[in-house]
């Protein structure tokens, strides 16, 4: 008997311990489990702040490509705007410069006229001065010729 009580004592002592290792896996495999969740807790915490991050570095560069895209519109804009004043100013100075090219042409034109009418003139006074000249020296020929005509008679 003393030593079936051994035994069960000796199985006793075992069975204690393997509870206590049972209990002990136990809280382990608890405590196992609770550092999973956490970690899983932790890496979808980890996954879905990364996932912002980049959405909004995404959202980031794409309302810098429309800032971008803006400016080159303004600037295109501005570029076409410049270059039809550009045109205009080129006509108006175009324009300008015909008119002035017109005025004087006018000018000089009137000017020409002035003095055709002027030379006309002159030719005519001229005309009209050899004219009498021709006559004074046709009359004062025949005078002469009287008087050498009277002298010799």
């Amino acid at each position: 008997m003393e030593y079936t009580m051994k035994m069960k004592s000796f199985f006793q002592g075992y069975r204690q311990q393997m509870k206590a290792l049972k209990d002990q896996i136990q809280v382990l495999n608890t405590e196992r489990e609770d550092q999973k969740d956490s970690h899983q807790k932790a890496l979808t915490e980890l996954k879905e702040e990364h996932a912002k991050q980049l959405e909004d570095q995404k959202q980031s560069r794409f309302e810098g490509l429309l800032d971008q895209d803006e400016l080159y519109h303004e600037l295109q804009q501005k570029m076409q705007m410049m270059e039809k004043n550009h045109a205009k100013k080129l006509r108006n100075a175009e324009d300008s410069h015909l008119c002035a090219m017109e005025n004087m042409k006018q000018a000089y034109e009137a000017k020409l006229r002035e003095l055709r009418v002027e030379l006309e003139q002159e030719v005519k006074n001229f005309e009209e001065k050899q004219v009498r000249i021709k006559e004074v020296a046709e009359s004062e020929v025949m005078e002469l010729c009287r008087n050498y005509e009277h002298d010799l008679q």
